[in-house]
């Protein structure tokens, strides 16, 4: 019996944890997790274009969203992770994680909301619409991959307000 216990302990061991992460404290070791409302607090008016929330998502709010990834067996050069936004009638933005960082057994992937958001603006050619009630709720999926097979999906929802 004992020895089954130790089994299961080691293959559970070997299992990572996978939390969300948007920001990495350094000092106290602690993953931070952003509201999924963000809240501009800056007077854009309706012939703003996409591509001016995007960047200002990008230049002036710098909110990462991400993940960790704990394991003390793993190999952090064999995982990868990805956002994909999607939006019904639109074609999905899908992005690697810029952000790569390794932290003790621990790996964090990020990146910026902003990249995503204009991406997708990109691929959909909205760049130089005007701004609409429609693109200020998003859904996006962090993908997590191990030697390119999909290890896990987590799903996140952005709703930015105070725009206007």
């Amino acid at each position: 019996m004992l020895r089954v216990s130790i089994w299961i302990l080691l293959f559970v061991s070997c299992l990572p944890y996978i939390e969300l992460c948007d920001d990495y404290d350094y000092k106290t070791f602690e993953c931070k997790v952003h509201s999924p409302q963000i809240d501009f607090n800056r007077q854009f008016n309706l012939k703003n274009s996409l591509k001016e929330i995007g960047y200002d998502l990008y230049f002036h709010k710098k909110i990462t969203y991400g993940v960790k990834i704990t394991n003390y067996l793993e190999n952090w050069e064999d995982w990868n992770c990805y956002f994909s936004l999607q939006k019904k009638h639109y074609i999905d933005a899908y992005l690697l994680l810029e952000g790569k960082r390794i932290i003790d057994s621990s790996l964090w992937c990020f990146d910026y909301l902003g990249s995503l958001v204009l991406e997708f603006y990109k691929i959909n050619h909205l760049q130089e619409e005007k701004l609409d009630s429609n693109f200020l709720n998003y859904e996006f999926l962090i993908l997590i991959y191990r030697k390119n097979e999909l290890q896990k999906t987590l799903k996140r929802n952005i709703k930015l307000k105070n725009l206007y």
